[in-house]
């Protein structure tokens, strides 16, 4: 999504249009940060409502609106104050007003050529019929 040409086979190339040309973000603090420590490194968690506009080269955006979890990781090799100190682990919608980050990091997503994925592509689309009604 972020790097489209560097996408490497086997992985299909992502459509020109697709391509992001700009992102706009704006959050504001909804909870503080917390620490907490796994068997793969620490981390900073934190929510917060944020309203996010990825423009595109085509003619589509996609537009997020809502309650955001952050999860951030921190490397141990660097210093703080040192760029890539701190490097987003998650960013898990909470709830939506607009749609959906799914339904935009579906479309970056490969097929994944299965039963049960088409079953929940079919479930989505069904939903989103239902909604429309």
């Amino acid at each position: 999504m972020f790097r489209p040409a560097d996408i490497q086979p086997p992985e299909p190339a992502l459509p020109a249009e697709l391509w992001l040309s700009s992102v706009d973000i704006t959050v504001t603090g909804a909870t503080s940060w917390e620490a907490f420590a796994d068997s793969t490194g620490e981390f900073l968690a934190a929510a917060y409502n944020a309203s996010v506009f990825f423009e595109t080269q085509g003619n589509t955006g996609f537009w997020i609106d809502g309650p955001q979890a952050f999860v951030v990781r921190l490397d141990p090799a660097t210093r703080a104050g040192e760029a890539r100190k701190y490097l987003l682990s998650r960013w898990i919608e909470t709830a939506s007003r607009s749609g959906g980050w799914g339904r935009a990091k579906a479309l970056y997503r490969p097929p994944v050529p299965t039963p049960e994925f088409d079953a929940a592509i079919a479930a989505q689309r069904y939903a989103g019929e239902m909604g429309k009604r």
